[in-house]
């Protein structure tokens, strides 16, 4: 019900704001409103993407003279490659697992492909299983029989959770109580001590993991070398990654886990001079773009290729003129 709802305010919001936009250009009013209006779906408000997202409609309403962008919460990857093919979203954030999955018709869109294509890479997420630091968990193994948070409905967290949970030879349906809550919900609930763990996938640092550990004594678990290279080998968009020590309020160790990259994803059907308007504003201000969160410091030119699924011909054609491809 909460993704209808859901899917139903982006309907009105996409709708509302076309007819703005067309309106702006019918009067003949300056500034972008003759252009074209881009909805951006992120995630929720707790995560990277929320943040991010935010932050470039914010460049590409300061920077284009062709394009309105307004940045939507979604529940995360998996919708958004669903919104993507519906039409009700021109732009979502997505996982590499997400673009797989979308351009392959595999995982939550087995035996369907969705159109999936990539728009711009942009930098590294990683997992993050967090509990309270009273807790008796120390490791992965210790979460059998407990109440954890695996993800978002609607998101791809839930399928790293679930990866990882399998690994440790923990069925998520018969061996924990699970739930698939928001990062904002799961975090509450850790903290009141109504879950005993809620799982993060995020830019480093996370602000729901920020604000827990400011509000709460937490630790991050980790995964042992020979588990993480089995999932490696098995799922190749993962890659190993270290948190360093006192990323967070009282987790003074390095904490290791997995991470993979964060792109925009486009359907195919997105005009070419949209996505290619779109590349080239954010990459023109890419200093600027640099700023909206620390993630930032992995955009550059060179990365933003970088993509586990074709690149729409829109990107392609400005990365192209920019030497970074051939």
């Amino acid at each position: 019900m909460r993704v209808l709802k859901r899917l139903s305010a982006l309907v009105v919001s996409a709708i509302v704001l076309t007819l703005l936009a067309a309106c702006g250009s019918e009067e003949g009013s300056g500034g972008n409103s003759g252009g074209s209006t881009v909805v951006i779906g992120t995630a929720g408000s707790s995560g990277t993407f929320y943040a991010v997202g935010a932050g470039m409609s914010q460049i590409i309403n300061n920077h284009s003279e062709k394009l309105t962008a307004v940045s939507q919460g979604t529940n995360g990857a998996t919708e958004n490659v669903r919104l993507l093919k519906a039409g009700t979203v021109q732009v979502g954030f997505g996982n590499w697992d997400a673009l797989h999955f979308g351009y392959n018709g595999e995982g939550p869109f087995a035996g369907e492909k969705q159109g999936t294509m990539s728009l711009m890479n942009l930098y590294l997420s990683g997992g993050q299983m967090v509990v309270r630091e009273s807790s008796d968990i120390v490791s992965f193994e210790d979460l059998r029989g407990k109440r954890i948070n695996l993800g978002p409905p609607g998101s791809t967290i839930t399928d790293m959770s679930i990866i990882i949970l399998k690994e440790h030879g923990i069925d998520p349906e018969e061996d924990i109580r699970p739930y698939y809550l928001d990062f904002a919900e799961g975090g509450r609930m850790l903290r009141d001590g109504d879950l005993d763990a809620t799982f993060f996938v995020a830019g480093i640092p996370t602000a729901g993991v920020i604000d827990l550990s400011s509000s709460s004594e937490i630790r991050l678990l980790s995964l042992d070398d020979e588990m993480r290279e089995s999932i490696i080998e098995q799922y190749p968009y993962y890659d190993r990654l270290t948190i360093p020590a006192g990323t967070y309020n009282g987790v003074d160790y390095d904490v290791e886990t997995l991470q993979l990259w964060t792109s925009l994803m486009v359907h195919e059907d997105l005009p070419d001079e949209i996505a290619y308007e779109l590349v080239s504003t954010l990459v023109e201000n890419l200093d600027e773009f640099k700023e909206v969160h620390s993630v930032g410091a992995d955009f550059s030119l060179e990365n933003a290729v970088l993509a586990p699924i074709p690149l729409h011909p829109g990107a392609e054609k400005f990365y192209k003129e920019k030497g970074v491809m051939e």
